[in-house]
């Protein structure tokens, strides 16, 4: 069976009428009768029709769903089986209840992160059944990590200090021990871990953010979901450093068509330090520069693509707005820097040591089978040998940050696999380090920009 294609017009459309109606799991009924209406006035997009409507009598009846064609295809299949999934949803109006549906995202699910624009019927009643989960919390951050276990728990720390507690975070092929650690968080339910198999060929953070569009139901129960990375920190700019009060700004000032917030990065260079030092990364890099990137905070249900990972693809006549509320002009994931309402601390560089480690692993922005980064990119990017403007966190923020690191320390065995991750951190550098004279690489480097900058004077 040949997977019909809506045009992304057509597509964009119906979604676009299915949230004007406002239609969602509260009132089943309601939402039963949308959707027979979008899909029967729109049945001239696909012959599969009678088999689309069947299934929405199913999902809001007793019967089962109806027999999928043997020919289907993977993707079409997928979605379609997706269905059953929101029974409760119909049952408790909106509230499900039971385990959430986090867990694990295969290679035959690598559509996600390079089809994002191509909509078949049952991806699209899968996403209109998504959007139709009434929110009832505030925020929680969806993130991808491969093997980020030295600044984990830190940066965990750090959101929970500012009143953030919800994460669903993506593992992707851990090699540095984090593994165990995340499953230990997970266990004790401070975190929901998602276990995605790497396919070389896939852009990793475009399929984890399309599955968490289509696929997290649970994920659904929050308003507002922040799209960062474990080595960016939120830093709302008002006086309690807290969300609490970044919600009442919020409220008191954001307009309803205004679906996503991006924040611009400030980039914490090392200013060219080699080794890896003790302490939290707050406290180690306190220089920074403007920086135009942005990464976006964002109604899940305004929504309609996050593949371009930075900014969303929103619904018509939904905007984004810079970090001072301002619209965005271009949805291009670079601004001209705006620090208002928050920023984003990107300590992308940290030590050469870290940066070594960093190129080893990969690029999960991109694909694993990518050329990696150059050892040079370390000192350019982010203009690595200037000191910057002097701006580290306030000190409130640190000791609240300092404060809840120690609570999940305290959790038994935690500090103990933090431990194994830090002295297989050391190890593999020591291996790095002989194997492709790391220090002569940094010196040579340094040296040479010294050379150019005195030259140039």
């Amino acid at each position: 069976m040949k997977t019909e294609i809506l045009t992304r017009e057509g597509a964009i459309g119906l979604i676009a009428a299915f949230a004007d109606s406002g239609a969602d799991f509260a009132s089943p009924l309601r939402l039963r009768d949308v959707l027979r209406k979008l899909f029967s006035e729109h049945g001239d997009m696909f012959e599969t029709m009678n088999l689309t409507l069947l299934a929405i009598e199913s999902l809001f009846g007793d019967e089962p769903m109806p027999a999928l064609p043997a020919d289907m295809t993977d993707a079409e299949r997928f979605y379609a089986e997706r269905l059953n999934g929101f029974r409760d949803y119909v049952r408790y109006f909106g509230r499900p209840v039971g385990v959430a549906d986090a867990g694990y995202t295969g290679s035959g699910e690598d559509f996600l992160g390079t089809g994002a624009g191509v909509w078949s019927p049952f991806k699209l009643l899968n996403f209109m059944l998504m959007m139709a989960i009434p929110p009832r919390r505030k925020i929680a951050i969806v993130t991808s990590v491969r093997d980020e276990g030295l600044g984990l728990l830190e940066w965990i720390a750090h959101h929970r200090a500012l009143g953030i507690t919800d994460f669903f975070i993506y593992t992707n092929n851990n090699s540095d021990g984090s593994e165990h650690l995340l499953e230990m968080l997970a266990a004790h339910h401070l975190i929901r871990l998602i276990y995605n198999e790497v396919n070389p060929d896939t852009p990793i953070q475009t399929k984890v953010a399309e599955h968490s569009l289509h696929c997290l139901r649970e994920l659904r129960d929050f308003e507002w979901v922040f799209y960062i990375d474990v080595d960016e920190f939120f830093i709302p700019r008002n006086a309690g450093y807290r969300m609490e009060e970044f919600w009442r700004d919020i409220a008191a000032s954001l307009k309803r068509s205004q679906a996503a917030i991006c924040f611009n990065w400030k980039w914490f260079g090392s200013e060219n330090g080699y080794a890896k030092e003790e302490g939290l990364l707050l406290e180690r890099f306190v220089h920074s520069i403007h920086n135009e990137h942005v990464k976006s905070l964002v109604r899940p249900r305004d929504v309609i693509s996050m593949s371009r990972v930075h900014v969303p693809i929103l619904l018509p006549g939904r905007v984004a707005v810079r970090s001072d509320f301002e619209p965005m002009s271009a949805m291009t994931g670079k601004i001209a820097p705006v620090y208002d309402r928050g920023q984003l601390n990107h300590y992308w560089n940290k030590s050469f040591e870290e940066f070594a480690m960093k190129k080893r692993r990969g690029r999960i922005s991109q694909t694993l089978a990518g050329a990696q980064l150059d050892y040079s990119v370390f000192f350019s990017w982010g203009e690595n040998g200037k000191r910057g403007n002097f701006d580290p966190p306030p000190a409130p923020l640190l000791e609240r940050t300092s404060q809840a690191l120690a609570e999940l320390l305290a959790i038994p065995g935690l500090r103990a696999l933090q431990a194994e991750i830090d002295a297989r951190f050391r190890e593999t550098i020591d291996i790095i380090a002989k194997a492709e004279n790391l220090r002569q690489i940094f010196d040579d480097h340094v040296t040479g920009r010294a050379i150019s900058r005195t030259q140039r004077g």
